[in-house]
């Protein structure tokens, strides 16, 4: 039993220091290498944020008097980072234009869209314009998730409106505009710019066809009409539609600070530079307005009125901060993949120390197993020699009995006189005094009671001589 105990104790002992401990290695380094995967991939976020951009539609409201300064400064800046840009305007211009290094590539033409029922271009027609345009994009551009509409003095930060639309995906139930929201709670500021999305498109574009439902919701601002239209369609959708949809979408972010603003970002930073400006924006918004560092969102949408120059000297310093920022990712993601590999290699070493311990523990199993075995018939023959030992010790006591001997007589120090370390009886019966490592399996003392008595004489003649003069010594040393 002590010897099974020692075995199972060994075997337990290499189980758990080795294959446990290598087991819970490898599983660390798992986490450690998926920890790794996610910051390479947050790392990566231009390729995830490449994947939405080409769903985002923007097209702007400009005319012939900004085309070439402020049509072509959003288009050179922010425009280029939506999945399409155009700008609406009844003219179109071939203009020749600059790459990055300053070298000119020929002609270059501004995506202006050739919208034939485009009306005049007067601030009174910008509804009108509006409405062509989307029943026009929603016609040939159907593909898009996403319709941003911007003024051509207004910058917009492509990235943060991607993150921002990307979070907005499972909402429910689902806006159909998203913007700065006024205290009337049914439009967006224009000037801030608005995104419309998919379904909301083709509601105002089957809808503001018919010219009466379209004299119902019209407006001369245009940003007012779009939300009295989408407000005058909801109620006229089925019950089936509506239940899913609402009408203005939430953009503040978890701090409750604003993402679209309607004001320069002076204005917003400094705070109102005169009483009009106060007035219209402290009664007009949705959400309660606050000035200063505080009012600004780290995840800023838009600005309005934006001159051309900071448009660019706004996008030339992104440009730089992104190129700065684009090389220290590189250079992390390269140390980060030199690490992911030297921990692949780490743990294949792994893995195949594992391996390995599991073949030993696999023949230390198959060791203790043939063990087990030997100790079961280690058992059987120790029986059989206790057996054996009770038949010669039984045979011993009748041959005695045999030689008229005392109990007396039969002691250990008779024993010790004979000469007898281990009595074993072979298949011909005969008494030997040699002591014996292999036991033949018992035989019962009955079946072969003959035995050679020579040698039996012999014995009890030997015993007798040397009892009578142990008999004869102690008597002279009592004389």
């Amino acid at each position: 039993m002590i010897f099974k105990l020692n075995i199972r104790r060994r075997c337990y002992y290499l189980w758990y220091s080795t294959s446990v401990q290598s087991m819970r290695l490898i599983i660390f380094f798992g986490i450690i290498l998926l920890i790794f995967k996610l910051i390479m991939l947050t790392r990566r976020e231009t390729c995830w944020l490449d994947k939405y951009r080409s769903r985002l539609f923007c097209f702007v409201l400009t005319n012939e008097a900004n085309l070439e300064n402020r049509a072509r400064a959003v288009y050179e800046t922010w425009g280029r980072r939506c999945g399409r840009f155009v700008l609406v305007t009844r003219l179109n211009s071939s203009i020749k234009c600059k790459n990055e290094n300053g070298k000119s590539v020929g002609k270059c033409e501004l995506p202006i869209e050739n919208i034939p029922t485009l009306p005049d271009e007067t601030y009174s027609h910008l509804s009108d314009k509006v409405r062509a345009s989307l029943i026009f994009f929603n016609k040939y551009y159907p593909n898009y998730d996403w319709y941003l509409k911007a003024d051509d003095d207004t910058y917009i930060i492509v990235e943060n409106l991607l993150r921002f639309l990307i979070s907005t995906i499972k909402r429910y139930p689902k806006p159909l505009l998203y913007g700065y929201r006024f205290r009337e709670d049914y439009y967006v500021s224009g000037g801030a710019g608005y995104v419309l999305t998919r379904q909301a498109v083709d509601l105002l574009s089957s809808y503001i066809k018919n010219d009466s439902i379209y004299s119902e919701c019209k407006s001369s601002m245009e940003d007012m009409m779009v939300g009295q239209c989408l407000q005058k369609i909801l109620q006229l959708v089925p019950f089936h539609i509506k239940k899913d949809l609402t009408l203005v979408g939430e953009t503040i972010d978890e701090h409750g600070r604003e993402r679209f603003h309607p004001l320069a970002f002076r204005v917003h930073f400094n705070g109102p530079s005169n009483k009009t400006k106060r007035e219209w924006i402290h009664f007009r918004p949705f959400h309660h307005t606050i000035f200063g560092y505080e009012a600004l969102s780290e995840t800023t949408i838009s600005f309005h009125y934006t001159q051309p120059k900071k448009e660019k000297r706004t996008y030339e310093e992104s440009e730089r901060s992104l190129k700065s920022i684009c090389n220290t990712v590189e250079q992390e993601n390269n140390e980060l993949e030199e690490q992911f590999k030297n921990l692949q290699t780490h743990q294949t070493t792994l893995i195949k120390q594992y391996h390995l311990i599991k073949e030993s523990l696999h023949q230390i199993r198959g060791e203790h197993a043939r063990l087990a075995e030997r100790q079961i018939i280690l058992d059987q023959q120790t029986k059989q020699i206790q057996q054996r030992y009770e038949q010669v010790k039984n045979a011993l006591k009748k041959i005695i009995s045999c030689a008229n001997l005392t109990n007396e007589d039969f002691s250990d120090e008779t024993f010790s006189m004979l000469g007898f370390k281990l009595i074993r009886i072979d298949e011909e019966r005969r008494l030997t005094n040699d002591v014996g490592t292999d036991y033949d399996p018992p035989v019962s003392f009955s079946s072969k009671r003959k035995v050679n008595h020579q040698n039996k004489e012999f014995i009890l003649n030997d015993f007798h001589h040397k009892h009578h003069k142990t008999n004869s010594s102690s008597q002279r040393s009592s004389k």
